[in-house]
């Protein structure tokens, strides 16, 4: 293989993610496939024959063939990375596959290779090229798809999160020695329940089984993705993945605790307006400039009583929606960095090296990044002594609680909304009851400070006339609720998504699916 194929292999196996031990499908035919791939096995190696080890094998197979199923349904590109490194494995392990069986794994992976059921890959360290060093990777073949899809009939949207997946993480940094290079990485690390992880654990289990029950899709969305900003990839979405985690940062409660998972999160912005919940279209509201006005309430100010301007205009350069994009960035670092210096390194880095970064423009109308930055603080006064002190972790910690305070007053209200850290994307039915319960949860966390004031923006239907719901009344062929939609400004003759929201609202969904398992190591892999 000449060197130009290789780097080409090496790009494809760079479209992967870590193998989930979480996955599972109730249908009764995954049951079926399980047990037909377990019989495999039986026949043609050698497996102990104590009870116990084979429902622990069994575990294995269902995990990693309902993940490599739920991969190809994301990306029939996309790889699953995993390590044939018995040290990543056990309970002492820091790896992600650490409640996995490093000889299950090993086991099944290698059995389903040799029947040609995926397509394996195993990982190579090249100290002279880094860049070609990984982990192993495997994705299903054809053979193993025809098997889920034509003879067993495996639903692809049955595929989920196991009913007792964790959703209350704790990370840290450590140092791991990854596709035979040493460097830092963020990583899960067991903790003990206090009764304040109990209580965040329950209030996110009723979100999670919420939002399981409803139906949430894009409308229009093509199968094969949208391009990235550059081209060179597609963005694709699972709209089955939105099992929602709190992620806390640096070993403490006290840093992080925001929303994670949710598919809506890595939708292009232009598409989350065409986002339907239930059988509605949705609006997406946010606060406007959250963390700046968190930083002058904790200054005493209130910033829309003191300034009264957007946040993230800055006097000689041009107000445009893509400055004030790039200016959200500059905050973001800012507030993550140790010095100015810092914050432009990282943005010329991103620049050179993402193709898909949106700030090239900066880089090629020839603004001086530095001077943006040093403008932006010198802006804001009042708050320019946080910027560079690295506190952007402690303004996520606020945010995440006002956040986990909407969510659970909306939630005990039985209406669904998607969080992305500072906004929400909500059936425009309920657009106002959420603009409301977002401004309560504001003045809540923040009214011990100084109780100032909060604006809000919309983004998407807003009006409670342009509010629709499918099936609810509207009769007769489908081109009069298309001309119905159009008459109250909402075009939306997507028959595929009419068809899965109706085939969605046909199944019956558990009211509490998903579960506390009472185990104080958190996200232990269940072999059943």
């Amino acid at each position: 293989m000449d060197q130009e194929a290789i780097q080409e292999k090496a790009k494809a196996l760079d479209n992967s993610r870590p193998l989930d031990a979480g996955k599972v499908s109730n249908h009764p035919e995954a049951k079926v496939l399980v047990q037909h791939v377990f019989g495999e096995i039986i026949e043609k190696a050698t497996v102990s024959k104590k009870k116990k080890d084979q429902k622990n094998l069994r575990g294995h197979i269902r995990a990693i063939v309902m993940d490599l199923y739920d991969a190809y349904v994301s990306d029939p590109e996309l790889y699953l990375g995993y390590s044939r490194n018995r040290n990543d494995y056990g309970p002492d392990s820091r790896n992600k596959a650490i409640f996995f069986s490093y000889r299950n794994v090993i086991k099944v992976v290698d059995f389903l290779g040799s029947q040609q059921y995926i397509e394996n890959h195993p990982g190579k360290r090249d100290p002279e090229n880094p860049s070609l060093s990984r982990i192993s990777r495997m994705r299903a073949t054809k053979k193993l798809l025809d098997l889920l899809t034509v003879e067993h009939k495996v639903p692809p949207d049955s595929v989920e999160k196991a009913p007792d997946t964790e959703c209350i993480i704790l990370r840290d940094v450590v140092d791991l020695e990854v596709d035979g290079k040493s460097e830092s990485q963020k990583v899960d690390i067991p903790y003990t329940d206090t009764p304040e992880t109990k209580r965040m654990r329950k209030d996110l289990i009723a979100y999670n089984n919420l939002l399981r029950r409803t139906y949430v899709d894009v409308a229009h969305y093509p199968k094969k993705g949208v391009p990235s900003k550059s081209g060179k990839r597609m963005i694709k979405f699972n709209r089955n993945h939105k099992f929602v985690r709190r992620v806390f940062n640096n070993g403490t409660w006290e840093d992080g605790g925001r929303f994670w998972g949710g598919f809506w999160q890595r939708l292009p912005r232009q598409w989350r307006t065409k986002i339907w919940i239930g059988g509605s279209p949705t609006a997406e509201i946010d606060y406007s400039g959250l963390h700046i006005v968190i930083l002058y309430a904790l200054e005493g100010v209130d910033y829309w009583k003191e300034d009264g301007v957007d946040p993230y205009l800055i006097e000689g350069f041009e107000q445009s929606e893509r400055m004030r994009d790039f200016l959200k960035q500059v905050l973001l670092r800012a507030i993550n960095s140790d010095s100015a210096a810092s914050v432009v390194r990282s943005i010329n880095w991103e620049i050179i090296t993402d193709d898909d970064c949106e700030f090239k423009w900066i880089k090629d109308e020839g603004i001086n990044i530095r001077e943006v930055v040093e403008c932006f603080a010198d802006r804001h006064p009042t708050i320019k002594d946080k910027f560079f002190k690295g506190c952007g972790v402690k303004l996520q910690h606020i945010d995440s609680i006002i956040a986990e305070h909407v969510i659970n007053e909306m939630t005990k209200q039985n209406i669904p909304i998607l969080c992305v850290h500072d906004s929400f994307v909500v059936s425009s039915f309920h657009s106002e009851t959420v603009r409301q319960m977002m401004k309560d949860a504001y003045k809540k966390i923040i009214n011990q400070l100084e109780d100032p004031n909060v604006k809000m923006k919309d983004k998407g239907i807003t009006k409670p006339e342009q509010t629709y719901w499918m099936g609810s009344g509207m009769r007769g062929p489908f081109s009069d609720r298309d001309t119905a939609l159009e008459k109250l400004g909402i075009t939306n003759n997507d028959r595929e998504l009419h068809k899965r929201y109706k085939e969605h609202n046909g199944k019956q969904w558990e009211d509490e699916y998903y579960f506390d398992n009472g185990k104080e190591r958190r996200g232990i892999f269940k072999e059943g």
